[in-house]
């Protein structure tokens, strides 16, 4: 009787601390971020991939201002003549007899 009953709430009391070990050593391992790429540990990580991001963000929005002034130049009704000109220097090798042509490449 007294026995049995000694060994079965110690056996309810073991089961119950493993079990809570064993949550509270899940929920930290996942919360440092230890088994994968989320978590407290890989803070720094994300902050330098959101650096990255902004400045490749910076740089592609100064490529589309860049491209949305060259497709401003190109209208229905009227085409700019310098850069239809530069358009045929860079895409035909169309030169003037006076120009002179340096070549970078």
């Amino acid at each position: 009787g007294a026995v049995m009953r000694f060994i079965n709430h110690q056996s309810k009391v073991f089961v119950f601390l493993v079990t809570t070990f064993l949550l509270c050593g899940y929920f930290i391992i996942h919360g440092l971020g230890l088994g994968n790429d989320k978590g407290y540990l890989s803070i720094s990580k994300l902050d330098t991939q959101i650096i990255l991001a902004s400045s490749e963000l910076t740089g592609l929005r100064k490529h589309r201002q860049w491209l949305q002034h060259r497709v401003s130049l190109i209208a229905e009704d009227e085409v700019d003549q310098d850069f239809l000109g530069e358009i045929a220097r860079a895409q035909g090798g169309l030169y003037a007899v006076d120009e002179l042509v340096i070549d970078f490449n």
